[in-house]
């Protein structure tokens, strides 16, 4: 895979939005949202320990009402489930139930986030406060004592000198402060990405199944506590009933409507488990609404991996970072697997998708690798639109979401291509 100059450095930057996410919001993420379903919060079920579920409030959930399932991976294959924790919020807020990849954290790790971004903090006070040798000093001015410490006075040459280097460095001071708060983020960050597991594709599915046995029966568990109180509540579920306690997201799912999604490697992720769930057939294949990879693309192209983007038969979804996000000729020759296979099932008269093709939509817009996960909107910035819009289309069948990622889109930045979409 060829990577150039601006590839490299737009990697090295979304590894360092993602380290400083993960200092500053890491393993706490208070409930929150736009939709109506606000306020949406996060929990892990005691049934799927090793997942992050993001949920609607179930006051604002009617008695029976069933909300399509995202299932989330994340970048790098980490097992953190708060790493794109506003984006997925957001998502919840709006009537979904969202399955991401990992636990949010717990308390040592809240603990060294503290610290670390304590650290952070005084760095970047030291750092202002030092000039180019690193000695307490006003920048650019030479202290009252001549050359021979012995209380001369400045030259009028070093005065003027001292002057004219004044501005100069007040930019190297700048330069220095950005420097220490982006290494050191970068570092102490990195040493707390470091310390997380990486998970693959086997987790998605293995939410996948959590959901099918939430929502059919099989495998039902027998017992369940009760999440919306720290009180003890349990129900017998054999034969399965289809009832939970109270506030339990299981009575909420909807194993009928999913999608699967992931950012970097976690898009290549909701590949591989679209594969299996495909090569299962039958209810499995089913269920799998659509499939959404946000700066993904296949890195290595084998015959076994070209295989999972040929077989897709589900409306497609790719979000890339302009030609900087290395993931952008990925995605594009994914495109070209995917329509390629298309008119050969076409011909072929196999058809696909919603009976015309399978529906396929790129949205590529100027922003890099780590996209706008990290908006200061907390809701991920253009991204998140496109993800509520694109879940609005294939999960709830919303028309004037399909037809708006079409037709509006462009007019707002982004460079599209669709094909089946409308």
């Amino acid at each position: 895979m060829y990577l150039s100059f601006s590839n490299i450095t737009d990697f090295a930057s979304a590894v360092h939005k993602s380290s400083k996410h993960f200092l500053f919001t890491s393993h706490s993420l208070p409930p929150g949202g736009t939709g109506i379903y606000t306020p949406a919060s996060y929990l892990v079920h005691p049934t799927l320990p090793n997942h992050t579920i993001y949920t609607p409030h179930p006051r604002n959930l009617a008695p029976g009402e069933r909300l399509p399932v995202l299932i989330w991976a994340n970048g790098m294959g980490l097992a953190w489930g708060l790493m794109f924790g506003p984006f997925l919020r957001e998502i919840a807020s709006h009537g979904y139930v969202v399955i991401a990849s990992g636990k949010p954290g717990d308390e040592a790790d809240r603990e060294q986030a503290a610290q670390a971004a304590q650290a952070d903090a005084d760095a970047d006070a030291d750092a202002a406060g030092r000039d180019t040798d690193g000695e307490n000093s006003r920048p650019g001015y030479e202290h009252e004592a001549g050359d021979d410490g012995r209380g001369g006075q400045h030259s009028e040459a070093k005065h003027r000198g001292g002057q004219a280097a004044h501005a100069s460095e007040r930019v190297k001071q700048a330069g220095r402060k950005a420097r220490t708060s982006i290494l050191g983020a970068a570092r102490r960050g990195g040493v707390g990405l470091a310390r997380l597991q990486q998970v693959d594709a086997e987790a998605m599915l293995e939410a996948v199944e959590w959901v099918v046995q939430a929502t059919t029966g099989a495998g039902a568990p027998q017992s369940s506590s009760s999440l919306s109180s720290s009180s003890s509540t349990t129900t017998t579920t054999s034969p399965f009933s289809g009832t939970y306690p109270s506030g339990d997201v299981r009575a909420h799912l909807d194993g009928s409507r999913i999608a699967l999604a992931g950012q970097s490697k976690g898009g290549l992720d909701a590949y591989a488990a679209a594969a299996a769930l495909a090569a299962r057939g039958g209810a499995d294949q089913a269920r799998i609404k659509t499939v959404g990879l946000f700066n993904a693309g296949l890195i290595k192209r084998t015959a076994e991996l070209e295989a999972q983007v040929r077989g897709l038969h589900v409306p497609v979804l790719w979000v890339v970072g302009g030609t900087a996000d290395l993931a952008w000729r990925n995605a594009k020759l994914d495109w070209e697997i995917v329509e390629e296979a298309d008119k050969k099932r076409q011909m072929q008269g196999e058809g696909g998708g919603r009976g015309q093709g399978v529906p396929v939509w790129m949205g590529n817009l100027d922003v890099g690798h780590m996209g706008t996960f990290y908006d200061q909107d907390g809701k991920g910035g253009k991204y998140g639109a496109a993800a509520l819009d694109w879940l609005a289309a294939w999960l709830k069948e919303d028309e004037a979401a399909r037809r708006r990622m079409v037709d509006d889109y462009p007019r707002n930045g982004w460079h599209v291509q669709a094909r089946n979409w409308v």
